[in-house]
Parts: C-alpha cells; structure tokens; sequence
C-alpha cells in the first residue's frame, strides 16, 4: 500500500461533529492517515468541500506572479505583461473552477481582488482607478462571468453527450417530463432539482441547471452542434 494515499471524512460540521474525532480506514493491514487537505489532480480537497484550503493555495500562487509583473513592469510593455497574465496568473485562477466556484463569496471575492491588483499593475494605475475602466482597457472579462461562462459550457457538454456518461446522465430538460409547450420548455430548460437543504444549492446539478435557464435562447435552442460555436455564443452572456 503506497504510502500517499491517505483518508478524509467528508461531510457537513453538523454530520461530521456527530462521528468519532478519530476514524480509521485500514487496507491490508496498513491504517491510512487521516488528513485534512489533500491534492488531488491539483485541487485541494478539505473535509467539508468548503475549497478555502484550495483558495488559499491558488491566492498565494497568484500573489507570487503579480510579484513578478510588478518588478517587471517599468522596462516591459503592457502588451507584454498582458500576455505574461495570460499566460502565468490566468490559467491559475481559472483551472478547475467549475469544481471550486461554489465557494463562499467571501472567498471568490479575494480572487477578484487579485484580478484587479494585476490589472491595475499593467496599467501602471493607482488602486481607486476603477475596474470597469480597467477591465476594458485590458479587454479583460471579470471573473465571475468567466465562471459562469465555464459552468455553462460544462452544461452544454453534458446536453450534447460530450461529457462522460455519468455526467450526461444528471441534466434533464422539460421537453423529458411534459409534452406541454411552455415558455421553459420552448427555451431548451432544464428542470433543477428540488434542494432539501441550502447545501443543495451548491451541487453541480442544481447549480448548472439555475445558470444555463439563465441563458439567451439563442445559446440553448438548437444546441450548437461544435463545443466551439457554443463558447463563441457565451461571449455575449453578461
């Protein structure tokens, strides 16, 4: 038994508080180590998917790189040290975002944050110029919209079965339930679940269903037919 495998318990602080402080999985004789963080496929898991540990990780990542666009900026041109946040501190702040993007905004806000420092870094501005201003001058989208806009084309795989079967499987339209035509139905919607807790609120399902009712018809009916046109339509989601 390999030595990095280890054991988490997840689960809400309600239901976890509830089990035994200490709990041991054993393989072969061999007792994992429990943890409270673990990487895996580079997010950070923690025992309640709360995604602070991650955050933290990809904030101190990103904080880092915005060093180097601050020490550089004096002798680079803007257009190179956008392509330097293109290349090094976007990608970071974007990857695996349609996993981690149902934090707690409080978290995502620090993200934004940092967005804004490094925007205003390769404009060579002041922290009051305002990031509207900022974003267009850069042609950069915020982002918020940037995962929304992951999030529904997550969706869209998943409707067009270019998804693994497991996730095509979770999304249903309302065309599926009643041959009655409604507004939703005529739109392409789907039908979200019926969340028991607040919790529910945070699950792929729900979450992808809310977002893509959300948007124009003319990204959902008819569904494109390449995964390239439907990221080509998105760029007009606001």
């Amino acid at each position: 038994m390999s030595k990095k495998a280890k054991a988490m318990l997840f689960g809400s602080n309600i239901k976890r508080a509830k089990n035994p402080d200490k709990f041991e999985v054993k393989i072969q004789d061999y007792v994992l180590e429990e943890v409270k963080l673990f990487k895996y496929l580079g997010v950070y898991l923690d025992p309640t998917l709360s995604w602070e540990g991650h955050l933290n990780h990809v904030r101190n990542s990103v904080n880092r790189k915005i060093g180097v666009l601050y020490r550089t900026r004096s002798f680079l041109k803007e257009d190179t040290l956008n392509t330097m946040y293109q290349s090094l501190i976007l990608p970071s702040l974007d990857y695996c975002d349609v996993v981690w993007g149902n934090a707690a905004k409080k978290h995502l806000n620090k993200l934004t944050k940092l967005q804004n420092r490094a925007g205003k870094t390769i404009l060579k501005v002041n922290r009051r110029f305002p990031t509207k201003d900022m974003l267009g001058c850069l042609g950069w989208t915020d982002l918020d919209t940037r995962r929304a806009r992951h999030l529904n084309v997550m969706v869209y795989k998943c409707i067009a079965k270019k998804a693994p079967v497991y996730l095509c499987n979770i999304f249903h339209k309302i065309n599926d339930y009643s041959t009655y035509q409604t507004r939703g139905s005529k739109q392409g919607n789907l039908v979200p679940p019926k969340p028991r807790a607040e919790s529910g609120k945070r699950t792929f399902r729900y979450r992808g269903s809310v977002s893509w009712n959300k948007l124009n018809i003319t990204c959902k009916s008819p569904v494109p037919l390449t995964t390239k046109l439907f990221k080509g339509a998105m760029k007009n989601l606001t």
